[in-house]
């Protein structure tokens, strides 16, 4: 995992799935449900001034042993509209036998791989991995020298690294931002290999941040799950340029794994009085059959309409599932996806709503 370290009901659930949603299909009973949202009520007004075609291009998931077991012994995501799978840097955590079942198992341009600087005590050490990670290398052998590795690589048509400073940054060696690793790479890999990054919303001052970022060159940005209305005021401040936003979705099943995902986060001050936070633990605490899969459901939503009703709507591509233990939910939610049309366009699905 990249992670670093008056109350109002939860918006009714829809049934409708995001897909099928038009810009103009709202009616006067989900107008009211909308209202009530925190997510909706400064933005609402601009639903009715813009009309977008939308396409989602990016439905990914955070890579993880029992997703690994899922798609092995059950082939499991061959019928959902999954795009890409990320691969967390943490060595502490992920062997060389991890990576090399995912290389096995995922496609290259399927294929998201997470690169922390801080893993790296040299620049060498970290252009290297990064040239063996879109090469499919375990053990860091290059038999075919750099050249070779260079030429496949400028030919690598689809390859993602995701750039982060990893959690362990006081103890890093190369101590440098994102935007520097960016540069650095691409210098090195040209302009074929997609290089993206990570942004936290629920925190007030990553626009900066972001907007650095995307000066650097950043292809693209998978988000932290947006779980306050904080968070959403700041992702429609975010100015992408021509970068991709993919928004992160956490699949809790309770609660308390709300609460776990907020320590996740370490922002308990902006979360503790949030109401749009408060609702959802409402959501969870009302019954112990309140369904966590409808709860997601709902989340993809809201998360599709607002790509249809705010400014930074034009750069949201998808969604980011972070499901931890709960795979049994997120097969559920993409199962339930209606995908009305469907065409492979470089080795991606692309949606159109």
């Amino acid at each position: 995992m990249w992670l670093t370290r008056s109350i109002s009901l939860v918006t009714p659930l829809l049934s409708s799935p995001p897909w099928s949603i038009s810009s103009t299909s709202i009616s006067s009973r989900q107008r009211h449900r909308h209202l009530r949202d925190p997510r909706y009520r400064r933005h609402f007004h601009q639903h009715h001034q813009h009309h977008h075609h939308h396409e989602w291009t990016h439905l990914t998931v955070e890579w993880s042993p029992r997703i690994a077991k899922l798609y092995e012994d059950n082939n499991t995501f061959a019928d959902l509209p999954t795009t890409h799978f990320v691969f967390p840097d943490l060595p502490n955590i992920y062997t060389p036998e991890h990576r090399s079942r995912y290389f096995k198992l995922i496609p290259p341009k399927q294929r998201i791989q997470t690169l922390a600087v801080c893993n790296h005590e040299t620049w060498q050490s970290f252009v290297k991995t990064a040239k063996d990670r879109l090469l499919g290398n375990i053990d860091g052998s290059d038999d075919d020298g750099d050249e070779a590795s260079n030429a496949f690589i400028s030919n690598l048509h689809g390859g993602k690294l995701l750039i982060v400073g990893g959690n362990n940054k006081n103890g890093a060696t190369i101590k440098v931002s994102t935007e520097q690793a960016v540069k650095i790479l691409r210098s090195e890999l040209g302009a074929t290999v997609e290089l993206w990054a990570v942004a936290d919303p629920n925190d007030p001052d990553s626009p900066q941040r972001v907007s650095a970022k995307v000066n650097s060159g950043v292809d693209g940005f998978l988000t932290q799950p947006l779980l306050g209305s904080l968070a959403w005021d700041t992702l429609f401040s975010y100015e992408m340029g021509d970068a991709s936003l993919v928004v992160g979705m956490a699949c809790p099943r309770s609660s308390d794994q709300l609460r776990f995902w907020q320590q996740l986060l370490d922002r308990p001050e902006l979360l503790n009085d949030d109401p749009l936070f408060q609702s959802h633990l409402e959501y969870f605490s009302r019954s112990e059959h309140s369904s966590s899969a409808a709860w997601i459901r709902n989340e993809v939503q809201q998360c599709f309409t607002n790509s249809k009703t705010n400014g930074v709507g034009n750069s949201i591509h998808g969604i980011h599932f972070m499901p931890l233990r709960n795979v049994e939910d997120l097969v559920a939610v993409l199962g339930s996806l209606d995908v009305p049309q469907q065409k492979k366009l470089n080795g991606q699905v692309e949606w159109q709503p």
